[in-house]
C-alpha cells in the first residue's frame, strides 16, 4: 500500500456528462458552449476494497458565486438544481467574499462582518450576532447540532457557538487551523473525535531574557478546556489533534530540524527517515496509522511525504499539495505553477486536468464513501466551470464561479 496509491496516468478522455446545473431540473442535457478541458484520466483499479452498494445514497451540494454588473448572489445548488438564491452586500449583512458562505447540513451559512460585530445568517435568515469582529475558523455539524468557531480579527479571543448560543468564549489565545487548510478539511479548526467536538487553541508570551515567543497550548473537548503539556526539550509544534482519543504532536526539539512524532506523551523520533524535510508538518491518518505529511527537498526538487512513527511510508513529487484523509487512506489534489489540476486517488479515478485554472484550495474538493468530487473554474473565459464526479464532468452554465462543494 506504501506506493500503490500513487497512480500512474493514463492517457484518454473522460467521458463527459452534459447535466448542467441549472434552475430548470429538466433541462437536463445540453451541448457544451466552450472548449472542452484537456483531461486525461487513469484506467487502474482502486487500491481500496469498496463497492458501489456500500455507498449510502447522498446528495452533492455546491456553492457559486454569481455577478453581474450591480448584483452579487450566493447561490447554493443540490444535485443539479438551484434550491437558494441569497442576495449580498452591506444592506443584506451577507458577506460578498469567497471564503464567506459554507454549506453545513445541506444549508447555507453565511458571514458579514462590519465596525459592529459578525452577523451569521442560515439560508439569508438571521442565526446570531456577535459583538466581536470574528472570522469563522471552524464550522460543523453533528446531528442536529451545528457549531462555529469564531476568532477575533483584531487579535487574540475566539468563541465557540452551538446553534446560536455562545457555547465556550476565551478573550486570550488563538484558534488553531482554518477552513482553507486541507488537513483540517472539511470542518475547518473543528473536528469530531469518538464524539466529542474538539479544536485546539494556544496563548501566546515574550520571554523577556531570549526575546521569543512561547506558547501554551490547550486543548478543548466538548466545551471543557485542558493544558497540554509537553516534554521540556519541544521547542516548536507543528500541529496538535485528537485522534482516536489520543492527544498527537508532530513537532521538533531543540535545534534539531528532523520532526518528533508524540502520541500521549510517547516520543517517536524520525531522524533517519526525514532529512532535508521542510518545517511543514501536519497530522492525518495513514493506512489507520496516526501520521503526518511535509514536504521534503529533494536535490532541487520537492517532494511531499507521509509519516508514521515507523518512519517514512510514501513519498510523490510536488509540494503544497491538498492531502485529504477518508477512513485511514489519503488522496492527493495538486496544483501546479501553470494552474494544471492532478487527483491521485485510492478509491476511484485519478486524473489530470491542463487547465489553467483559478486556484483551488480544500473547498473545492468532497470526498464520500470511494470517490471524489471536484468543482474546477477556468480561466479561459470560453470554457465553462465544472464539477468532476470521479471521472464524468457537469459543466455549470450561467455567470457563476464555484466555491464550494459538499457531500451531505
Amino acid at each position: 500500500m506504501k506506493t500503490s496509491i500513487l497512480l500512474t496516468i493514463a492517457a484518454g478522455m473522460l467521458m463527459i456528462s452534459c447535466d448542467l446545473l441549472s434552475d430548470n431540473p429538466e433541462q437536463g442535457r445540453s451541448s457544451r458552449d466552450g472548449r472542452q478541458p484537456s483531461i486525461r484520466t487513469d484506467s487502474t483499479t482502486t487500491s481500496v476494497d469498496s463497492t458501489q452498494a456500500d455507498v449510502i445514497k447522498k446528495s452533492i451540494y455546491i456553492s457559486a458565486i454569481e455577478q453581474s454588473q450591480d448584483t452579487c448572489n450566493i447561490i447554493l445548488f443540490k444535485d443539479n438544481k438551484r434550491i437558494l438564491t441569497l442576495k449580498a452586500g452591506s444592506d443584506e449583512e451577507i458577506g460578498t467574499g469567497t471564503d464567506q458562505h459554507h454549506i453545513v447540513g445541506g444549508h447555507l451559512f453565511t458571514e458579514y462582518i462590519d465596525r459592529e460585530g459578525t452577523v451569521i445568517k442560515k439560508d439569508g435568515k438571521p442565526y446570531y450576532c456577535c459583538p466581536e469582529i470574528e472570522s469563522t475558523k471552524g464550522i460543523l455539524s453533528s446531528g442536529s447540532d451545528v457549531y462555529i468557531l469564531g476568532q477575533n480579527t483584531s487579535g487574540d479571543g475566539f468563541s465557540l457557538w452551538k446553534n446560536g448560543e455562545r457555547m465556550f468564549h476565551s478573550e486570550a489565545g488563538r484558534v488553531w487551523g482554518d477552513l482553507l487548510e486541507s488537513a483540517s478539511h472539511p470542518s475547518g479548526a473543528l473536528y469530531s473525535d469518538k464524539g466529542s467536538i474538539c479544536f485546539c487553541y494556544y496563548i501566546s508570551s515574550l520571554d523577556t531574557e531570549s526575546q521569543t515567543e512561547l506558547r501554551q497550548w490547550f486543548i478543548v473537548k466538548d466545551g471543557i478546556q485542558t493544558l497540554i503539556t509537553l516534554p521540556n526539550n519541544i521547542t516548536e509544534i507543528h500541529d496538535i489533534k485528537v485522534i482516536d482519543g489520543q492527544i498527537c504532536i508532530v513537532a521538533t526539539k531543540g535545534n534539531d530540524t528532523y520532526p518528533v512524532l508524540l502520541i500521549n506523551g510517547e516520543t517517536f523520533v524520525l531522524q533517519n527517515s526525514s532529512v532535508n524535510s521542510l518545517k511543514d508538518f501536519k497530522l492525518t491518518m495513514y493506512e489507520n496509522k496516526v501520521a503526518f505529511h511535509g514536504t521534503i527537498l529533494s536535490g532541487s526538487r520537492y517532494k511531499t511525504g507521509i509519516w508514521t512513527k515507523d518512519g517514512l511510508m510514501t513519498s510523490y513529487d510536488g509540494r503544497n499539495d491538498i492531502i485529504l484523509e477518508h477512513k485511514g487512506y489519503n488522496a492527493y489534489i495538486n496544483f501546479s505553477e501553470e494552474g494544471a489540476i492532478s487527483i491521485f486517488s485510492p478509491w476511484g479515478k485519478s486524473c489530470s486536468m491542463e487547465g489553467p485554472f483559478h486556484y483551488i484550495t480544500c473547498r473545492n474538493v468532497a470526498i464520500d464513501e470511494i470517490r471524489i468530487h471536484l468543482i474546477a473554474n477556468p480561466l479561459d473565459e470560453d470554457m465553462k466551470p465544472f464539477v468532476w464526479n470521479d471521472g464524468e464532468i457537469s459543466e455549470v452554465r450561467g455567470n457563476l464561479f464555484l466555491t464550494s462543494i459538499s457531500i451531505e
